[in-house]
């Protein structure tokens, strides 16, 4: 496992992964199957190949990230937020919104 990668929710077609970066940037991206629905155009063929999306990022204040563990929690109204925990040279608890 990548010290500085972690996935945050999985489904068959979907793949949400969290990222820190050297620049210090907590990045939210969603990778989705070529036959997922959310696609325009949904293949079957095996030789398509995975969409990656940005959704999200913001800057920590943690230097030489060590670990990331992500969780999700979802409000009354449903809507699911995603907490990011990064620790390093010191630690910090972030959200990031998940669509």
């Amino acid at each position: 496992m990548l010290k500085s990668t972690c996935t945050a929710t999985c489904s068959d077609v979907l793949l949400d992964v969290v990222t820190v970066g050297y620049d210090q940037r907590l990045t939210l991206w969603t990778v989705i199957h070529p036959s997922s629905p959310l696609l325009l155009k949904p293949t079957s063929d095996l030789n398509s190949s995975v969409v990656v999306k940005w959704v999200s990022s913001q800057i920590v204040y943690v230097s030489d990230v060590a670990a990331l563990e992500v969780f999700q929690i979802v409000d009354e109204a449903r809507v699911p937020t995603l907490c990011c925990v990064v620790v390093g040279e010191g630690h910090q608890l972030c959200t990031l919104l998940h669509r």
